[in-house]
């Protein structure tokens, strides 16, 4: 099967804002704000009913904004301060949204009412950082993270030194959707190489032990069973080199019938020729290819 590699184009020109970010201004009218998600900040000047960013022809009415976004977490965007469009879309039978969950933390992506990130007690760009922490990815290894989304995990392999990080999304709204996201914008790093296919599709074209970390952040198993079969981890064990580790993100381990989600996988990765190393009641399981 011939792989889709997709080309990641970042939109860094513009404006972003969320009703948590006009709440706060309006509320303690800082001379500083950011308007690309707390990544960068700008001197403000203030007016009664408006504020006026330094340097920049731009001049935002927050009342009225705020009228338009009530209470809704969805980040919205602007080219030029006028008019401001909510980053969503209904596509592939599902609604997507770009969510925000603080004036300046990494937003999270929210598919059909499911976040796709961790938020409980964490942010998604921490919690990001943590699973990558875990996974232990050091200097010069070659990382293939599964389920790229905003592109968090692949983002933070680099960051901890990876060479090469391959990344797989089924989903092209997804990836338009961290175009227009300002934490996904390290996707453009060369050393990143995206693969918009499925995963179990794209899984057995990649090469046998290529690679060092496999970071597996799937969906809920009731989202996508395929990603927690027996044939997919033998896959994964195929492709990690002598003594590679695997991070498995698994949320919480009970399902609604009761049955122990987190078991259930244990036993199929060891079928497949895994070690368990670690399990983290609730979140994840770290495994090691033993030979």
């Amino acid at each position: 099967m011939t792989i889709s590699t997709y080309s990641f184009r970042p939109i860094r020109e513009g404006f972003w804002i969320s009703s948590y970010l006009v709440e706060m201004l309006l509320k303690k009218r800082p001379k500083k704000a950011s308007f690309d998600l707390g990544l960068n900040f700008l001197s403000i000047k203030w007016t009664d009913k408006t504020i006026k960013l330094a340097n920049i022809d731009c001049e935002i009415n927050l009342e009225e904004l705020k009228k338009r976004l009530k209470s809704s977490s969805t980040i919205f965007y602007s080219v030029d301060c006028e008019e401001w469009i909510p980053i969503k879309t209904f596509s592939e039978g599902k609604f997507f949204r770009l969510v925000s969950i603080a004036p300046y933390e990494a937003p999270t992506l929210e598919i059909s009412g499911i976040h796709m990130h961790n938020i409980a007690h964490t942010t998604p760009w921490r919690d990001s950082e943590r699973k990558v922490e875990i996974l232990g990815v050091k200097p010069g290894q070659m990382v293939l993270d599964i389920c790229t989304g905003l592109g968090y995990t692949a983002i933070h392999a680099r960051l901890r030194g990876a060479s090469k990080v391959v990344t797989l999304e089924k989903s092209r709204t997804v990836l338009k959707i961290a175009e227009a996201n300002p934490w996904s914008r390290r996707l453009e790093d060369n050393s990143i190489e995206i693969i918009n296919m499925p995963a179990e599709e794209a899984l057995p074209s990649l090469p046998s032990k290529a690679y060092d970390k496999v970071l597996h952040d799937p969906p809920r198993f009731a989202l996508a069973g395929e990603l927690y079969s027996q044939n997919f981890y033998v896959e994964l064990y195929r492709v990690l080199r002598a003594g590679g580790m695997l991070f498995h993100y698994t949320g919480a381990p009970k399902s609604r019938r009761g049955l122990d989600i987190q078991a259930g996988i244990i036993k199929r990765l060891k079928s497949a020729g895994f070690e368990i190393l670690r399990v983290i009641k609730g979140y994840a399981i770290l495994a090691r290819k033993v030979s």
